[in-house]
């Protein structure tokens, strides 16, 4: 229970500082609760765990059995221990585990779905990039959690996003077209162009968003046509990012085609 956890947060929290400040010679016997609590210190502290000390809290918990023994919780009968595992397996920053966490985000069970999108942002895994963008578009994980994650992974979910853009499904294109307007740059806007002829309307929509977020100056007339879109919202999002690139033409100015 709560009281149960708060003792074991008192006793483990000297540790748990130790480990921070880099020893992880720290004398702990960790039981399967001693180890989540310690996680779950560890992980509200870590803005203070940088490079080669998070890569010792690791080996801390490798060389201890705790790793393997939340891999294996993953295939757990029970719910709440597979998503205290995918939880778990991120704060410690376990690498290996992000295919078993790629595995989980098709999960039957929710909490453990975004607890394995969570910690793969937390890893920056790479290869769970396309998994994540699917996941949202499928909606089995929040936007939110999935933004995050790939937000987390930064610059290398790039090549990714890029091929996701084209994606068959408008809502994974939608969503990779926005994290490229949040992660890219201004070389990005030759992947984003084209999606301002998309057929979907929210496509058009992100892409132009992105242009503008990006930056894209050469993108100038190819959004000044889409100010004539035939969709309302399309056009007000276009006409904020031309106002972010720097055009001066507002061009329709009552939200109608001329």
């Amino acid at each position: 229970g709560e009281r149960r956890r708060l003792a074991a947060e008192a006793r483990l929290r000297p540790g748990a500082l130790a480990l921070l400040a880099g020893d992880t010679g720290t004398p702990l016997n960790l039981t399967t609760h001693d180890a989540a609590v310690l996680v779950g210190l560890l992980d509200r502290y870590r803005s203070r765990i940088r490079g080669a000390s998070a890569d010792r809290i690791t080996e801390f918990f490798e060389q201890r059995g705790v790793i393997d023994r939340e891999l294996r919780a993953l295939a757990s009968r029970r719910a709440w221990r597979r998503a205290t595992a995918a939880f778990s397996l991120g704060s410690m920053g376990a690498g290996r585990a992000a295919p078993a966490l790629i595995d989980a985000l098709q999960d039957r069970n929710r909490n453990v779905r975004v607890s394995a999108a969570r910690s793969l942002g937390n890893l920056a895994a790479v290869g769970a990039v396309e998994p994540l963008v699917l996941a949202f578009a499928r909606r089995s994980i929040p936007q939110l959690v999935a933004g995050q994650a790939l937000l987390s992974i930064g610059t290398a979910s790039l090549p990714a996003l890029r091929r996701l853009a084209s994606d068959s499904d408008p809502e994974a294109r939608a969503f990779a077209l926005e994290l490229i307007g949040l992660a890219g740059d201004a070389e990005d806007a030759s992947h984003v162009l084209p999606h301002l002829r998309d057929g979907s309307a929210e496509v058009r929509a992100k892409a132009a968003r992105a242009l503008g977020r990006l930056g894209a100056e050469n993108a100038t007339a190819e959004l000044a046509a889409a100010l004539y879109d035939r969709i309302g919202f399309v056009r007000a999002v276009v006409a904020r990012s031309l106002g972010a690139v720097g055009d001066r033409d507002p061009g329709p100015q009552d939200g109608r085609l001329e």
